[in-house]
């Protein structure tokens, strides 16, 4: 998807440089270094941030299952059966790979997984619970309540972060389609101009300035403020 985009805005830049400066060599390198940014870089941040939302989620859910689960069942294995019954395919086969049986160990084994700090509270109080008993929802009440809060700021985050994104596209589609139409609005002037050295540079430092606020937008993006989020 983002790749599509990429390539989406890429042409499109190609369309306008060339329409702005009659240099078919200037508007292919535009078009191209504008591809390559979403080809290396783009696609990859966005692919890891996404990776790491869904992965917060599961931890979410899988979290709050087993101690929902480990409050009415009283057992940790039955609590991570269920917990294991809403995650994906790659969380299962890494449990059932382990040669342990112990419930807890795999639950320990996890953290390699679930890097979050939140996941390593949520083993030292399943430990704490299986050595002292206690009343497992009273003992991680704090912890869902923070679960919670980090869950609905990413709702928040990535609700705006998609009202940030049309914002910025339709600005700089307004911008550049402004750009392209000043050669037919001003046709005598942008005869006498087009060939002008410091016109044609004018013209690559926009899109310049183009790629580096859609680097910067990208990066406002991925970075997320959440604690053990690395």
């Amino acid at each position: 998807m983002t790749l599509l985009f990429g390539l989406i805005v890429s042409i499109a830049f190609f369309i306008v440089a060339f329409i702005s400066t009659n240099n078919l060599i200037s508007s292919a390198a535009v078009g191209g270094v504008t591809l390559l940014y979403f080809a290396i870089y783009a696609t990859r941040v966005l692919k890891n941030k996404n990776e790491k939302i869904t992965r917060f989620q599961d931890c979410y859910q899988f979290v709050n299952n087993f101690l929902i689960s480990l409050s009415i069942k009283g057992h940790i294995s039955g609590a991570l059966a269920t917990a294991l019954e809403s995650q994906n395919e790659e969380t299962i086969d890494l449990i059932n790979s382990l040669e342990t049986d112990d419930p807890l160990e795999k639950v320990k084994y996890l953290k390699n997984y679930f890097k979050f700090d939140m996941y390593y509270l949520f083993v030292d109080l399943v430990t704490l619970h299986t050595e002292e008993g206690g009343d497992i929802i009273k003992m991680s009440n704090n912890l869902l309540n923070q679960i919670r809060q980090n869950e609905e700021f990413l709702v928040n985050v990535e609700r705006m972060n998609k009202n940030s994104i049309v914002e910025f596209t339709i600005l700089w589609a307004f911008a550049l389609s402004i750009l392209a139409i000043l050669k037919f609005a001003l046709s005598d002037f942008f005869v006498h101009i087009v060939k002008n050295n410091f016109y044609q540079m004018s013209v690559i430092f926009v899109f310049a300035f183009a790629l580096l606020s859609i680097h910067i937008a990208i990066r406002k993006v991925v970075d997320i403020d959440i604690k053990g989020w690395d």
